[in-house]
């Protein structure tokens, strides 16, 4: 599908003005990532370039910067958010369950909506089928949920890698596993 074909132009002095609750001036999405990074492939970012600009496998460098985050850094940021009563939006990997299992579990402790974001770390246009890639790690990440209480459904999947990604199929896995690409978790009719 071309990129047109998607989204009519409408340029900002031809639409309307979009009015808040409250004559609110601003909204603001709070979106923690949570990613599962296999050490021994190449890694999804490089902060540190290798020696040479030649590839290392494993590339331990760029992976304890991830793993950091995920050992300290997704402390601070859940400490922080909760300080401010700050609720957040959980897109994580289905396979940080497996290896991050505790992260989960105070992100929805702290009442965080969670929100699918591939079955592990990779870039979705590599993804030999979509649909399975994409209810694997939905019927993961539920059932995972499921054994805390009042947790909601995932209701939504982020995908990345839009821009390369069989577009009309991923959208298509979508509809049919009933999700929805845009967030309204307050029924406000404005969607983040």
């Amino acid at each position: 599908m071309n990129r047109r074909e998607r989204l009519d132009y409408n340029p900002i002095i031809n639409r309307p003005k979009l009015l808040l609750k409250n004559n609110k001036k601003i909204i603001l999405w709070v979106l923690v990532n949570l990613e599962v990074w296999d050490p021994t492939l190449a890694q999804p970012r490089n902060v540190l370039p290798p020696p040479m600009n030649v590839p290392m496998l494993p590339d331990l460098p760029n992976w304890s910067w991830h793993e950091y985050g995920m050992r300290v850094g997704f402390w601070r940021i859940l400490k922080a958010l909760k300080q401010r009563k700050i609720r957040s939006t959980l897109a994580l990997n289905a396979t940080v369950v497996d290896h991050y299992p505790e992260t989960v579990l105070a992100a929805i402790k702290e009442n965080w909506e969670p929100m699918g974001h591939g079955y592990i770390q990779r870039p979705m246009h590599k993804v030999e089928n979509e649909f399975v890639d994409v209810k694997s790690a939905i019927s993961k990440i539920e059932d995972f949920t499921k054994t805390i209480e009042l947790i909601p459904d995932v209701v939504a999947f982020i995908n990345r890698g839009s821009a390369k990604t069989k577009l009309r199929d991923f959208r298509g896995a979508i509809a049919d596993l009933s999700l929805a690409l845009e967030l309204d978790p307050e029924n406000t009719g404005v969607y983040i």
